[in-house]
């Protein structure tokens, strides 16, 4: 039992269909900031020797990388951390490999409706709004 702890997970897709995976998962301290930088660097590289061990010792040109339980408060904190830590981890391996990191966020407050059948309904799902009420300094968007 790891009282105290919290469990950070990486999963990475191996090959361009996205049907073969490598996942992993550590413990660290939940609050132990800079742990959380060191162990997510450390799994990022494991994917890496996975997608290598996988492709004949190719590496990916590309990694989209999806960061989830990021309050507003700590963006700051995590790209001058966390995104560097990959950025070092994913150099080590070849700096040509380009990195896209999207912080998504489920707790939203944010509620949009359409207008139909005399009512107000829910959007069709997929819809995106990236516009008007999205913060000019971010590249953000609802979906």
């Amino acid at each position: 039992q790891q009282k105290g702890k919290s469990v950070g997970a990486l999963v990475a897709s191996l090959n361009k269909e996205a049907t073969k995976y490598y996942s992993t998962a550590e413990h660290h301290d939940s609050a132990g900031a800079q742990e959380i930088t060191d162990k997510i660097a450390l799994m990022m590289s494991q994917a890496l020797k996975a997608y290598q061990k996988y492709n004949n010792n190719e590496l990916p040109s590309r990694i989209f990388f999806f960061r989830d339980g990021v309050g507003d408060g700590q963006i700051p904190f995590v790209a001058a951390t966390e995104i560097e830590a990959l950025k070092k981890a994913i150099a080590a391996f070849n700096p040509g490999i380009k990195l896209t990191v999207i912080i998504t966020s489920k707790r939203i407050n944010a509620r949009f409706l359409v207008p139909g059948a005399g009512k107000m309904i829910n959007p069709n799902s997929g819809t995106v709004i990236d516009d008007v009420v999205t913060l000019p300094e971010r590249y953000d968007y609802f979906i």
